[in-house]
């Protein structure tokens, strides 16, 4: 029998637990499989072939959190666990630069598509499709594993679907479980006007709004002097901040005064005369009470106004 070289037998040794660490490797990732090379029309055919559900990772090349979610989510065996067996995964980078590869630049009239038809504006943004096609869920924002796999159950079960939801309650239905449940999801995924339609309806029919979920919920909602949460926040904010921290209330009113009134920042930079102040004051006192517009004219440091303008709204 034919003797192997001595090189020739060094060379194997060395070759083959290369070979076989590589094939471990693949037979052992634990993470979640996205598609390689297949483009959105591929994806579905591939989705109702094998009747699983869709999810799509809308992400950028210069966001931080989607990178962080790379690396140290999708990997999990948890995530994979929890997204393989249900779902065809695809990435989609959502930019296009000169650098991109050929597979991202083949896949880029896709991004674009997506971006008009579902409004994807942040990232990460996780798009949920039935293995027909049709769109059912979705999650806006960097998560942890375990938030991320809840992100992936929620898109299974209808009664959770965040467009589901929203069908039922375009059809008429208005029990508060679906309108709080719709009110969270809208806000978590950026759909602020539909959060504040179905938190208008929600609030009226709680019995007890005093919870902390609640309150931070309806927290979210206030950024303009106006609508329910507003006013609930501005009638009752003793009661919020026993619940939630000194000022909690009185802050979120204050802030939402002052970014509908923009006028009132110009006046602070330009350390306008008396009857600007007057003014300013006069009107939040008729519109929301007189703590109010003297917190608000008593935003800036004291030093900011003459000693004479302070000293008369802070001791009024």
């Amino acid at each position: 029998m034919k003797k192997t070289p001595t090189k020739t037998r060094k060379k194997i040794f060395v070759t083959l637990p290369v070979i076989c660490f590589f094939l471990v490797t693949a037979a052992q990732n634990p993470g979640i499989h996205f598609e390689q090379g297949l483009n959105w029309t591929a994806v579905q055919a591939k989705a109702k072939q094998e009747n699983k559900y869709i999810l799509v990772n809308c992400y950028t090349a210069l966001c931080k959190p989607c990178t962080v979610m790379a690396e140290n989510v999708y990997t999990q065996k948890e995530a994979g666990d929890a997204v393989n067996p249900n779902f065809i995964s695809m990435n989609v980078q959502m930019e296009l630069t000169e650098k991109n590869p050929a597979t991202v630049k083949t896949a880029y009239e896709d991004a674009r598509s997506m971006m008009r038809k579902y409004g994807v504006q942040s990232y990460p943004t996780f798009l949920f499709f039935t293995p027909e096609g049709k769109l059912v869920h979705r999650a806006v924002g960097p998560a942890d594993a375990t938030q991320f796999i809840n992100y992936t159950r929620d898109a299974l079960e209808p009664a959770k679907q965040y467009y589901s939801v929203m069908d039922q309650y375009y059809q008429g239905q208005r029990d508060t479980l679906l309108l709080e449940l719709l009110a969270k999801s809208a806000f978590q995924n950026g759909d602020r006007e539909f959060g504040d339609s179905v938190l208008s309806d929600f609030l009226p029919k709680i019995k007890n709004p005093y919870t902390k979920n609640r309150l931070d919920l309806i927290a979210q909602s206030i950024k303009k002097p106006d609508g329910a949460g507003f006013e609930f926040f501005l009638h009752n904010a003793e009661k919020i901040d026993r619940l939630e921290k000194p000022d909690f209330a009185e802050t979120i009113v204050m802030n939402a005064i002052m970014w509908k009134n923009p006028v009132i920042l110009d006046l602070f930079n330009d350390h306008s005369p008396q009857q600007s102040w007057d003014k300013i004051y006069n009107d939040l006192n008729t519109k929301y009470g007189q703590v109010y517009a003297r917190r608000v004219v008593m935003w800036t440091e004291p030093h900011q106004l003459s000693e004479r303008i302070w000293r008369q709204y802070s001791c009024e």
